[in-house]
């Protein structure tokens, strides 16, 4: 979660200070927002909450896949398994 005080910074201060705001943001793992002319322009977070915000999305993404595919399923628009596998078969053997 963004720290109001603490996580809007301008670019100036970033380079002035970026060792203390660096460990700030690893210690505390919110990021930091950097404004130049009091508009915001980069957002720095840690790694490990980086990571995350990634496998989130990934999980996001996963489950729009699954959900489709249910959707599909239930309005009869999709492909059984056994014609995809066949599809996938003629695709690997033309190779």
């Amino acid at each position: 979660m963004l720290d109001i005080k603490n996580g809007i910074r301008s670019l100036s201060d970033f380079k002035q200070n970026s060792s203390e705001i660096l460990k700030y943001i690893h210690r505390t793992h919110s990021p930091a927002v950097l404004t130049i002319n009091g508009k915001a322009e980069a957002v720095l977070l840690d790694p490990e909450s980086y990571q995350m915000l990634i496998n989130k999305i990934a999980q996001l993404e996963s489950g729009k896949k699954i959900k489709t595919a249910l959707v599909e399923m239930e309005n009869s628009d999709g492909i059984s398994a056994t014609e995809s596998f066949k599809k996938l078969r003629k695709k690997i053997t033309k190779k």
